[in-house]
């Protein structure tokens, strides 16, 4: 198997196992990070959903930069809410790529909660 073929599979397992991906180590006070590219992360989630939970202060910085980097991200927020109405102002299509937060929890490979 070639490298970069073991590197995912590596990924993906980890993914499976812990619902997420480690991107650094912290060993003591010294921390040796493992700096994963936005091209290895488009690969390895080429066919996987980013689920993102909360649309307010800090969740449209990270849906928007991961939509536009290629990651298939869904959105989880409450409906009827300012941030629900700003996520469709941003592109999120309710039903597609904007749902209630249990819906979406169920969609998730990974989540990040914001």
């Amino acid at each position: 198997m070639p490298a970069n073929n073991a590197l995912n599979q590596k990924i993906i397992n980890k993914i499976k196992e812990n619902g997420k991906i480690e991107f650094w180590r912290s060993r003591g006070k010294r921390s040796n990070k493992r700096r994963v590219s936005i091209k290895k992360a488009q690969e390895v989630l080429k066919d996987d959903e980013v689920v993102d939970i909360g649309y307010g202060v800090q969740g449209p910085g990270q849906a928007l930069n991961q939509k536009d980097n290629g990651i298939n991200v869904i959105v989880g927020q409450r409906k009827n809410s300012k941030s629900w109405d700003k996520a469709v102002a941003d592109g999120f299509v309710p039903g597609e790529t904007l749902f209630e937060i249990e819906e979406a929890l169920q969609k998730e490979l990974l989540s990040a909660i914001f």
